[in-house]
């Protein structure tokens, strides 16, 4: 993610990875096959991996080195946070709907609306590819 960002920009590398992501999740949901299923679960894996270097690399972009640092620390909390609440999440989603497609599908949709926020990021003009 970080050598492709290098070439593209970091938003480019971002929205494109999110709304992949997005259709690897309804992959993931109308699969059918065990195959697609490990399939799509290795996309999403290597799809959160990927999106790691470039979001990194638009912090201190945006802001000093040190508050680039501070920040990085509240994102790997909510990340964290994310990480614990998302299981229980799509449980009480399916106890109350009476399937996981929905929660899936929520989902799917809530990483296309992160990859789409990625348009109005705040970037400086080195950001923007020009190859």
């Amino acid at each position: 993610g970080g050598i492709i960002s290098d070439r593209l920009g970091e938003r480019t590398v971002l929205l494109t990875t999110f709304i992949i992501l997005s259709l690897v999740t309804v992959l993931f949901i109308t699969g059918g096959t065990p195959f697609l299923m490990y399939l799509s679960i290795i996309g999403i894996g290597w799809g959160i991996n990927f999106i790691r270097s470039p979001h990194f690399a638009i912090l201190p972009k945006l802001y000093s080195v040190q508050i680039a640092g501070q920040i990085s620390g509240i994102l790997n909390t909510f990340a964290s946070a994310g990480a614990l609440l998302l299981p229980l999440l799509l449980g009480v989603v399916r106890d109350i709907t009476a399937s996981y497609l929905v929660g899936w599908i929520l989902l799917a949709l809530l990483m296309l609306l992160a990859g789409i926020s990625l348009i109005a990021l705040k970037v400086s003009n080195s950001d923007i590819a020009t190859k």
